[in-house]
C-alpha cells in the first residue's frame, strides 16, 4: 500500500510528526552543537529521527518521513537564522522592534550584532509572533487538531 496515497491512521501520524518532546530534544541539540560548530540540516536531521527512534522502537524510521523533514526543515530555518534577519524581515525598525516586544535596544543591539546570543525560545516566540515560524498543525481524520 502506498502511505503518500491514503490517510495516516492516528497512530501512524503521531509516530511520523515531531512531537512537542522532539521539538524540546531538537532545540537543546542545537544549542549545545551550533555553539561549537557548523550545525548542518542532515545532522540535525539524523538527531531527530534517532531521537525518535530511540523513544519508540517499535515505530522505526530509517530515514524519517517526508513531513517530518518538511518539520524539521521549517524549524532549522527558523533556527539558524540571526536576529538580524528576523528583525529586517519584520519590516520594523530597531527601536520599534524592540518596543514591540519589550527588548531593551541594547539588548536586541547586542543579539543583532553577535555580541550576544539571543535565547532560542525568544527567537522561536518572536518569529512564530512575527508569522516567519509556526508549528505544524494538522486535523486527524477523528476532527482532533494537533498542534505541534
Amino acid at each position: 500500500m502506498d502511505r503518500t496515497k491514503t490517510l495516516f491512521d492516528k497512530s501512524e501520524f503521531i509516530s511520523c510528526v515531531i512531537d512537542s518532546v522532539d521539538l524540546d530534544h531538537a532545540i537543546r541539540r542545537y544549542e549545545k552543537k551550533s555553539e561549537s560548530r557548523n550545525y548542518e540540516f542532515e545532522e540535525f536531521f539524523k538527531d531527530i529521527v534517532a531521537f525518535k527512534n530511540k523513544r519508540d522502537p517499535e515505530q522505526q524510521l530509517p530515514n524519517g518521513t517526508s513531513f517530518m523533514r518538511a518539520q524539521a526543515e521549517h524549524l532549522y530555518g527558523t533556527l539558524s537564522r540571526s536576529m538580524y534577519q528576523i528583525v529586517q524581515e519584520s519590516g520594523m525598525s530597531m527601536g520599534g522592534f524592540a518596543r514591540r516586544f519589550y527588548i531593551p535596544e541594547v539588548v536586541l543591539e547586542a543579539w543583532c550584532d553577535g555580541t550576544s546570543p539571543c535565547p532560542i525560545y525568544a527567537k522561536l516566540q518572536i518569529a512564530e509572533l512575527l508569522g516567519i515560524y509556526s508549528r505544524a498543525s494538522t486535523v486527524l481524520s477523528s476532527g482532533v487538531e494537533i498542534l505541534i
